[in-house]
């Protein structure tokens, strides 16, 4: 099954923030956003928010420990890795056996990453998200 997430960029105005999430929940109903503004994603579509924000549906995470935190709370968690050697590709992996919700690759350049191989490694475990900037980066993370 494939999803959409739309994250939304810190940097915009509130105004700016609103009109993206309104557009876009049209969409999808997932949006990742900073902590400041996940009321203004709710209260313009967003059914589901991710973010370090203890308000969110699916608390983002920087480690492995959060992870195990946030699920002895029964919290969903996400982690967004960057990945640029094998090093990165095995703590995805980590963080998939670890019981993480949903796993967000990001991939600063596209040939690095074999998104083939961490599917196989992490199928079943987690859901694996592709992080990309440009309607060209998430084409090719879907083929």
């Amino acid at each position: 099954m494939r999803e959409l997430w739309v994250k939304v960029d810190p940097s915009l105005s509130d105004e700016e923030k609103r009109r993206l999430v309104k557009k876009a929940a049209k969409l999808t109903s997932t949006f990742l956003v900073e902590p400041d503004d996940v009321e203004i994603a709710r209260e313009n579509g967003a059914k589901s928010v991710i973010s370090i924000s203890k308000k969110a549906d699916i608390l983002l995470v920087d480690s492995l420990e959060a992870v195990k935190k946030a699920k002895r709370k029964n919290k969903k968690t996400c982690i967004l890795v960057s990945v640029k050697n094998k090093g990165d590709e095995n703590k995805i992996i980590q963080a998939a056996e670890a019981s993480t919700d949903y796993v967000i690759a990001a991939c600063p350049d596209w040939k690095v990453i074999p998104l083939e191989n961490l599917i196989a490694s992490i199928h079943g475990k987690t859901k694996l998200m592709a992080l990309a900037s440009t309607v060209e980066e998430g084409r090719t993370a879907l083929e």
